[in-house]
């Protein structure tokens, strides 16, 4: 298994999918780091306009405004953080088997004494140290431009860290075993339409519980439990916010904060839900026949 492990993510690091998502995330972060940087000069121009015009701004309401702020833009940040790295383990282990047994790979290796599971285990954790490393990467790079611009709290983020590197994973585990089971095409689809759904209903259960709608609340509490990444996000929103005394703040940060929170029992769902994918595809490639 270890075997399958190195060589899978020595594949995937060589990849021509990884190196795109790389170049494009230097982009991504270039383009939000000059947005903040804009945006920090923005508060401060405003604020130094306002008390010079006299108007009634105390110390306090001026840090309110300026930690809710701050905080919005991390969220929005980390959210398509969240989407960059989701979408890079769908679109990495897409054909992860499907494709090796279409051009014959998985001929060759089978033949020798490796046991089906081992593949799909190694596989899996081969993928997943790459997609681990580049979340670990990507996340400190949102949190470090943060705090270097707007001087933001690092408190919370080895959990946050872990929360955001399980998100790809759960994605990654759901991949796999659509790889045993469709062509690398039909599970490229698959794969991306659960996880469009995910994301579709945490904002629909964020608009339901702004609006009080509890129809949508509850529809996205259901989708949360068939694709379980958005509610990670939720709970990565819930750490990097923390307790705030601005009862207003969760509204400013709209779909992209966590106005419903998960209960901490999702982490621990998400990881069974994740193991239980990766035991289904085990099991259904142990059964394919690959001619």
């Amino acid at each position: 298994m270890l075997t399958i492990a190195s060589l899978t993510f020595k594949e995937a690091l060589r990849k021509k999918i990884l190196i795109a998502a790389l170049v494009l995330t230097l982009l991504f972060l270039a383009v939000y780091g000059i947005g903040l940087h804009f945006i920090a000069q923005e508060i401060s121009s405003h604020e130094a306009e306002f008390r010079a015009s006299g108007g009634n701004f105390s110390q306090v309401e001026g840090n309110m405004i300026q930690d809710t702020t701050k905080k919005a833009f991390l969220l929005l940040g980390i959210y398509f953080a969240s989407s960059i790295v989701s979408l890079l383990a769908i679109f990495s282990a897409v054909g992860s088997v499907s494709s090796e047994v279409e051009n014959g790979m998985l001929h060759a290796l089978l033949a020798k004494p490796i046991r089906r599971r081992d593949v799909i285990l190694g596989k899996f954790t081969g993928y997943a140290l790459m997609l681990a490393l580049y979340a670990t990467l990507l996340f400190v790079s949102i949190l470090g431009l943060n705090h270097f611009i707007f001087g933001s709290s690092l408190s919370g983020t080895l959990p946050a860290v872990g929360l955001f590197i399980l998100e790809p994973l759960v994605l990654l585990a759901v991949t796999i075993a659509g790889s045993t089971k469709f062509s690398t095409l039909a599970n490229g689809i698959i794969a991306f339409m659960v996880y469009t759904i995910g994301v579709i209903g945490g904002m629909a259960e964020q608009v339901g519980a702004m609006a009080q709608i509890k129809m949508l609340v509850t529809s996205g509490i259901v989708t949360s439990l068939f694709m379980p990444v958005d509610a990670l996000y939720r709970m990565i929103a819930i750490i990097i916010t923390g307790p705030s005394t601005n009862p207003l703040s969760n509204f400013t940060f709209g779909p992209f904060g966590a106005v419903s929170q998960p209960s901490n029992a999702m982490i621990v769902y998400a990881f069974f839900y994740m193991a239980a994918f990766v035991l289904i595809a085990v099991r259904a490639f142990s059964k394919r026949d690959i001619g």
